[in-house]
């Protein structure tokens, strides 16, 4: 696996455009690896950009991975882009990939189609990343989590009166504070109007 990080590191480098955007944005342009997952994030500099882009990521991956033996597995929730389209022409981008009956493309990489679902929200590792960039979606996920965690743990742990006062807080901050909780330090800490 190292070799195919090491070759899509090396693609990733040699995109001038990609590259481009990232330094003077001053962000350190990478991909974001698991044990099985893979998260490339990319940029474009105008919304109609975007889709040839995503195309010859797909393209380059496909391809790499095919060459060391491995398929993408090209179902929806397991290979999937979450696209925000911005600036002119992003309505008809939007309209045209996201607001249809399937939202998505169509790639044709050697003889082969494959079809790449654009989905609103992506979540790993327990955080929800949303195409729109806002947290609301994960704020209310944590909220629901740790609503649901205290109401499992209420009646039989937090008001057993037969159980110290120490222990029953200590109890809600690991299984219901943590739930409200966890990625907090990633979020972002600038609230806007938007």
């Amino acid at each position: 696996m190292s070799d195919i990080l090491h070759h899509l590191q090396t693609w990733i480098d040699s995109q001038e455009a990609f590259n481009d955007i990232l330094q003077e944005l001053d962000i350190p342009g990478s991909f974001v690896a698991w044990a099985d997952d893979l998260a490339i994030p990319w940029a474009t500099r105008t919304a109609d950009e975007m889709p040839d882009a995503l195309r010859a990521i797909l393209s380059f991956v496909v391809q790499l991975f095919h060459r060391y033996g491995f398929l993408l597995n090209m179902d929806k929730g397991k290979t999937s882009a979450v696209v925000s389209f911005r600036g002119t022409g992003a309505p008809l981008l939007r309209q045209h990939f996201q607001l249809g009956a399937k939202p998505g493309d169509s790639v044709l990489i050697g003889d082969k189609m494959y079809f790449l679902h654009y989905v609103p929200s992506y979540k790993h590792l327990g955080t929800i990343f949303a195409a729109n960039h806002r947290m609301d979606l994960e704020i209310r996920s944590r909220v629901g989590q740790a609503q649901a965690a205290f109401n499992l743990i209420s009646k039989p742990i937090l008001t057993n009166r037969h159980l110290p006062e120490s222990t029953r807080l200590q109890l809600f901050r690991s299984l219901v504070e943590s739930k409200l909780l966890f990625g907090l330090g990633a979020w972002i800490t600038q609230l806007t109007g938007k």
